[in-house]
């Protein structure tokens, strides 16, 4: 669907929706949103730490540049489709198209909603994700035995063995590990700008912020653990260290920007500056992931193989570069398939309760 041409379906929920001040469930997701930041900041306050506001300006820079590139994009589909119909005057049909997309003041406020929401989630979600870390790593050798056990004796990365012999391999996975940041920020900025419903939006919104909330505060600090890469720092035993010297092996010629975090992340966890610098269980990268390839599921089978691909992607290189054990991700999985499934009976019914019918799909 183009974002510059909502689908009539898509009008018609959206015009129904907008009759309100705030759209159903708006006003869920922001408690959820500020109590996260209240408490979050709390936590911050009592153990000594300033809030660290670089994330408000980093996450606005990041949306403002993904959202250039967005427009670059829309700019030159309309300079083609304009081409296309051989239009007498281009300049204006596209100049037409773009002030209607950007001076649109629903458009703006759902963005607007959007940016707030994450932005308060993600200044108090980095405190209360520390809490993980309290537990000392106690499950990091219970999980590296579930792992082995769950894959025939052998831990994972030990099945991928012959992929460390491809470096380049290993740095293009690396690479696209390192875009999951950026297509989470993405995916934000798809639902604020208007890809999607309302119910979409909410949706999304929910099941992301349950499955943070859930799995990488109460579940992870349940069965805190620290994963593969720092397994061997803490003492645990050699079992992931052939796996790190691999990886060593690579970064001599492929420079890999995993290794060089997990030491950054290892001094900010040693020097206590940091609250939230590791934790494994559940694997959020993976959860993340999994939510977005279920939004995209819901747009049509390039969304559908491009969002089970990226979530594939991670998976595999959250093992393959020592981050996770497996059964991060498969936890990581089921979280965020639950909370899909909760955030979808939820807004189903606050949505019917305003007047609003569901998609089928919505269901």
């Amino acid at each position: 669907m183009s974002l510059l041409a909502d689908s009539p379906k898509t009008i018609r929920h959206d015009s129904a929706l907008r009759r309100s001040v705030l759209p159903p469930g708006e006003g869920l997701l922001f408690g959820i949103a500020l109590a996260t930041a209240a408490i979050g900041q709390a936590i911050g306050i009592l153990s000594g730490r300033r809030t660290d506001m670089g994330v408000v300006t980093s996450v606005l820079g990041d949306l403002a540049s993904l959202g250039v590139f967005v427009l670059a994009g829309a700019s030159l589909a309309l300079f083609i489709g304009a081409a296309r119909r051989r239009s007498k005057t281009p300049a204006r049909d596209i100049l037409t198209a773009l002030f209607g997309f950007l001076f649109d003041g629903a458009r703006f406020l759902r963005f607007a909603r959007t940016a707030a929401i994450f932005i308060f989630f993600a200044i108090g979600f980095g405190e209360l994700k520390g809490l993980a870390a309290w537990g000392g790593f106690a499950w990091d050798e219970s999980l590296m035995h579930l792992d082995r056990w769950l894959h025939f004796g052998r831990l994972p990365h030990e099945w991928l063995r012959v992929f460390y012999d491809w470096p380049l391999a290993v740095q293009i996975v690396n690479f696209v590990y390192n875009l999951w940041y950026f297509v989470m920020i993405g995916a934000f900025l798809a639902i604020g700008i208007g890809w999607g419903s309302q119910e979409d939006r909410f949706r999304f919104l929910l099941a992301f912020m349950t499955s943070w909330l859930v799995g990488g505060v109460l579940i992870a600090s349940i069965f805190s653990s620290a994963g593969p890469c720092f397994y061997g720092r803490l003492d645990f035993g050699g079992e992931y260290s052939l796996l790190m010297a691999r990886l060593g092996v690579v970064d001599l010629t492929h420079a890999l920007y995993a290794l060089s975090t997990q030491d950054m992340l290892w001094e900010s966890y040693a020097e206590g500056s940091s609250a939230s610098s590791i934790s494994a269980f559940p694997s959020l990268h993976v959860a993340t992931a999994t939510l977005i390839a279920l939004l995209g599921w819901r747009k049509g089978w390039l969304g559908r193989v491009a969002g089970t691909a990226f979530m594939a992607m991670i998976l595999f290189g959250s093992v393959l570069l020592g981050w996770h054990y497996a059964v991060d991700g498969y936890a990581g999985i089921a979280i965020a398939l639950g909370a899909w499934k909760f955030a979808g009976m939820l807004s189903g019914r606050l949505m019917a309760g305003k007047g609003y019918e569901p998609e089928r799909a919505d269901r």
